[in-house]
């Protein structure tokens, strides 16, 4: 079968990648899968999604012989420059007050000199060369002079004004006129950074549509791996779109903010108009597409997720035979594992060291800790697992560190949380890691902990842990309890909105942990006889139904 695939990220300014993703990571195993069972694929993607497509087909070692791109020429030059723009304008900026210390530190220096020289030729040039510089600076003096004199004029007018001179701005004084401040705040919704960034989207989503609509070879089937990117209901023959969930409806205060509340209606739209759909879990086919979109059952087909193996990431022997390696496997074990354990375990080595021991790196080799891989989101409820953490960590004084993989700078009510409760040095964030340093921070933390409030299957994180011996607890939702019903681990479930309870059910897990993987280890051997390959065989499956049902559908029309 010939497989269309579509991907219809926005141009990106800040770095990204597809490798962090659980998106990405998704895409790579269904890749794998349908180029393995010998089904040809294209993916339909704008051209600046082929580097990341690229960088994640190199990091999970697929061939991509059997994959088609369909792409767009490159993005606008305006774009290109504003882009650079940006970038540049995050680079640190020279403070005042530096400034003022360097000139300051300069004039110290200059009069030290003065007051030190003796000869009378040494210090008649140095007057000289004073009066040079002074003469230089003059019209920058005047200028400066000139600037203070105009903001003094303004001060004085804006207290005639009765405007605070303190709050002073361009701003504020257009505030003063209200239809100039409308028409200023229309501009900047509709030419802002996002509002350009969606335009040059949909510019190059319509060429990508326009050149599937000419192919002469065209995919059987196009599949939309989510329901965010509505033009893809204008792609040419049967389409299927994956539903995951719709979780900023079920939880609208978290998601509340304008982009969200913009991507629910373009997720909803998607799929009201969509016609045959895939999603991950019983409940959600029929709590989402059949109980809120109203779709019929035989438009729905669910095909759950299969367990990723991280162990293969951490087999020397295996990981070096998949990802080509530049040096010689043996040496490089050599030096960089065996060589820093000689080094740390010499007593007086630190003696030959440049630095002293007080300035070297805290080794993290034998912290335990507990672990949660995820990004930011308002369904994942990572401020509760904090305040879990802390009581475990100063009520019930269990010595562990809180390792998570996103980026804590975006939630700030989060990072504030932590910063309050000096926690700064125990919830430590390792975002950006790649799949083997994701499967090292699995297998060497004693519980993973996921503290979500709901998911669109169930989690990747309970599979990812034990295929490393890695226990679980987690929170007691639907997605999670219609799976791991029936093998007794009802008491290392907690509810994710009391924090005590998910204290204390880490602190059973972690007294129990030996019980606990034993219990999952029965879990696990029953999820993982289901592969990536049976996921992929049952997509087909499922695609096939649903060229099926389009043909009949086309007949019946006709008739």
């Amino acid at each position: 079968m010939k497989i269309g695939m579509y991907l219809g990220y926005a141009p990106y300014i800040k770095p990204m990648s597809l490798k962090q993703e659980g998106l990405g990571r998704y895409l790579a195993f269904l890749t794998k899968g349908f180029i393995e069972a010998e089904n040809k694929l294209t993916i339909a993607c704008p051209n600046w999604v082929v580097p990341l497509l690229d960088e994640l087909f190199d990091e999970e070692g697929i061939d991509t012989s059997n994959v088609e791109i369909l792409t767009s020429t490159s993005e606008p030059v305006l774009f290109r420059l504003y882009v650079k723009w940006i970038n540049r304008s995050r680079k640190p900026k020279i403070r005042r007050h530096r400034v003022k210390r360097a000139v300051i530190s300069g004039m110290d220096w200059f009069v030290d000199i003065l007051l030190r020289s003796k000869n009378m030729a040494t210090f008649t040039l140095l007057i000289m060369i004073c009066g040079v510089i002074g003469v230089l600076a003059l019209p920058f003096l005047l200028a400066l002079m000139l600037r203070y004199g105009v903001l003094r004029v303004v001060r004085l007018f804006l207290k005639i004004l009765h405007i605070n001179s303190g709050t002073f701005s361009v701003r504020n004084l257009i505030r003063k006129i209200p239809r100039i401040e409308v028409l200023i705040a229309m501009i900047q919704n509709r030419y802002s950074g996002l509002a350009i960034q969606e335009k040059i989207r949909q510019y190059s989503t319509d060429e990508i549509i326009r050149k599937a609509a000419r192919m002469k070879n065209s995919p059987d089937v196009w599949y939309s791996p989510t329901a965010f990117w509505g033009e893809f209901n204008r792609f040419p023959g049967v389409r299927v779109i994956c539903a995951p969930d719709l979780v900023t409806t079920e939880f609208a205060f978290k998601f509340s903010q304008g982009s969200f509340i913009d991507a629910t209606r373009k997720i909803s739209e998607t799929i009201a108009e969509g016609t045959y759909f895939i999603t991950y879990c019983e409940y959600l086919k029929s709590n989402l597409l059949l109980g809120k979109f109203f779709k019929g059952k035989e438009d729905v087909v669910v095909v759950p997720h299969a367990q990723n193996d991280l162990m293969p990431f951490l087999d020397l022997a295996d990981y070096f035979k998949r990802v080509p390696f530049k040096e010689d496997v043996n040496y490089y074990f050599a030096r960089n594992i065996i060589m820093p354990g000689i080094f740390s375990s010499s007593v007086n080595m630190h003696r030959y060291l440049i630095q002293p021991d007080s300035y070297q790196n805290f080794s993290f080799k034998d912290v335990d800790y507990l672990f949660y891989p995820s990004q930011v989101r308002g369904n994942k409820n990572i401020l509760n697992l904090v305040k879990a953490y802390e009581h475990i960590l100063r009520e019930r004084n269990i010595p562990l560190k809180l390792i998570l993989t996103c980026n804590l700078n975006n939630d700030k009510e989060l990072l504030n949380y932590i910063e309050q409760k000096r926690l700064q040095y125990d919830v430590l964030s390792f975002n950006s890691v790649t799949a083997q340093q994701l499967a090292a921070l699995y297998m060497c933390a004693r519980l993973v902990v996921n503290p979500t409030l709901y998911e669109g299957g169930f989690p990747f994180t309970f599979g990812e842990g034990m295929s490393v011996k890695t226990p679980s607890v987690m929170s007691s939702i639907p997605q999670v309890t219609e799976v791991m019903q029936g093998y007794g681990l009802e008491d290392y479930l907690f509810d994710p909105y009391d924090y005590l309870d998910m204290s204390a059910k880490i602190e059973k897990g972690l007294k129990n942990r030996d019980e606990l993987i034993a219990k999952e280890q029965v879990l696990y051997d029953q999820l993982k006889n289901r592969t990536w390959k049976d996921v992929c065989r049952e997509y087909v499956q499922a695609f096939e139904y649903f060229i099926n049902r389009s043909n009949e559908n086309e007949v019946q029309v006709q008739n």
